[in-house]
């Protein structure tokens, strides 16, 4: 099964209260369970009811689980069409001290020409990787051209969907997305990564 890349946007600020539920029209509540257990009084017949009342309970949790997936998937596939707010690239990712010629920037750039890259980062972290952008489609040409012709090993390959627009949002705003981004993970089993516009107000 193809795994879904989850892109949540957000086209314009919008107010930290309703950044959440006004983002997507996702209603908080779909994310509360509230399930009624009735016990029966007849006891003779408590194992059967008790059998029904879980069957009952699972059938309800199994058509929650169906309508809140079909929402977010429809969902997304709304914000994955909204290429106005996101670029859908290519990443092929290298270390910088895997080879001699990645000795710096500029000999990492004129590689990435060489091979058909349309941009290269060093990323920002400590362990100095160099990410290779690509359109989608040639991120096998490119780990073939690194690890065939250069002899310089690929860490990873992946696709993601890079933001052209940001919007900033308060810190507690980012905690409750990253609550609602884990439930979702945790409720669909199907949906691999999220990619959102916002950015935290400093």
């Amino acid at each position: 099964m193809s795994r879904l890349k989850f892109v949540l946007f957000a086209h314009r600020l919008l107010s930290p209260t309703y950044i959440v539920d006004r983002t997507l029209q996702i209603p908080v509540h779909l994310f509360v369970n509230k399930i009624n257990v009735f016990s029966t009084q007849i006891k003779r017949f408590a194992g059967h009811a008790h059998w029904q009342n879980v069957k009952h309970i699972k059938e309800a949790g199994d058509r929650e689980k169906s309508q809140t997936a079909l929402y977010y998937v429809k969902a997304a596939q709304k914000a994955i069409r909204a290429d106005k707010f996101f670029d859908h690239i290519g990443l092929v990712t290298v270390s910088a001290k895997s080879s001699k010629q990645l000795s710096d920037l500029d000999a990492a750039t004129n590689l990435g020409i060489e091979i058909g890259a349309k941009e290269v980062e060093l990323s920002s972290s400590e362990d100095q990787n160099y990410h290779f952008h690509c359109e989608v489609h040639e991120i096998d040409h490119l780990r073939q051209s690194l690890e065939t012709i250069h002899h310089i090993p690929v860490i990873n390959t992946q696709d993601i969907y890079s933001p052209k627009i940001f919007v900033p949002i308060h810190h507690d705003v980012r905690q409750t997305l990253d609550e609602m981004y884990d439930k979702i993970k945790t409720s669909l089993e199907y949906v691999d990564r999220i990619f959102d516009n916002v950015i935290i107000n400093k």
